[in-house]
């Protein structure tokens, strides 16, 4: 279903993030929609890596549904985009995250499965 200007209701292009009929600002209406990053399993596997995508359906799937979880992950969006930076710029960083990971992804594969 196409989506719809919530200001004059135009339908929108996939990727718009202003309407030009009614010259409203939706970029925030697109931001809710887009998936959050996973921005540390990003930065040693990469944006569509089995192993990031695992790690986010985790996160919607499972610690979304808790309140521990959903402080996890609000915990998480605030201090992993300075941790994914500089786990990125050093290939020693990213092969102990890797190690660290590796539980963190068998679990996540094993309840999800």
């Amino acid at each position: 279903m196409p989506k719809k200007c919530p200001g004059c209701g135009k339908i929108l292009a996939h990727d718009e993030r202003y309407c030009y009929f009614c010259e409203g600002d939706i970029s925030k209406l697109k931001d809710k929609e887009e998936k959050p990053k996973c921005f540390i399993a990003t930065s040693v596997y990469g944006e569509n890596a089995y192993e990031t995508l695992l790690l986010r359906n985790f996160r919607d799937k499972k610690l979304k549904n808790s309140f521990i979880g959903a402080i996890f992950i609000d915990i998480y969006h605030t201090i992993s985009p300075l941790i994914a930076k500089l786990i990125s710029k050093n290939e020693t960083l990213k092969k102990i995250t890797r190690l660290i990971l590796k539980p963190i992804i068998a679990f996540a594969r094993k309840t999800l499965h």
